[in-house]
């Protein structure tokens, strides 16, 4: 095989799995954003941090908020925004380092061993 298409054929491949492993690494960032109370599953989302945190500023310690299938589920204000901030945090944390590996590496082997 000419070396020309070994190292193109290289570095498609290179570049599909670098896409996979990227595509892979969002697609946990979504699932670790997922949290789960009082028989509600709710997305953890800025817009939702903030209403939260709103609601705390207000002083209120219970309220009613809508799931992802909206769903009515009753909340303690103060420490359900405390997991969801944490929880937020600690999924972006480790969607950048996954990422941050994922770029770092050159190789086929060394995406998917750091993903």
């Amino acid at each position: 095989m000419d070396e020309r298409l070994s190292k193109a054929l290289a570095a498609g491949e290179y570049s599909v799995t670098l896409s996979t492993q990227k595509t892979a690494a969002r697609y946990k960032l979504e699932d670790d954003l997922q949290y789960a109370t009082g028989g509600g599953v709710f997305k953890i989302t800025k817009e939702l941090i903030s209403f939260v945190v709103a609601l705390k500023s207000l002083g209120k310690k219970e309220s009613v908020l809508l799931d992802r299938s909206d769903n009515p589920v009753t909340i303690d204000v103060d420490s359900f925004c405390d997991v969801i901030l944490e929880q937020y945090h600690q999924a972006h944390f480790a969607y950048l380092t996954t990422i941050e590996k994922i770029r770092k590496s050159r190789t086929v082997a060394a995406v998917v061993a750091n993903a």
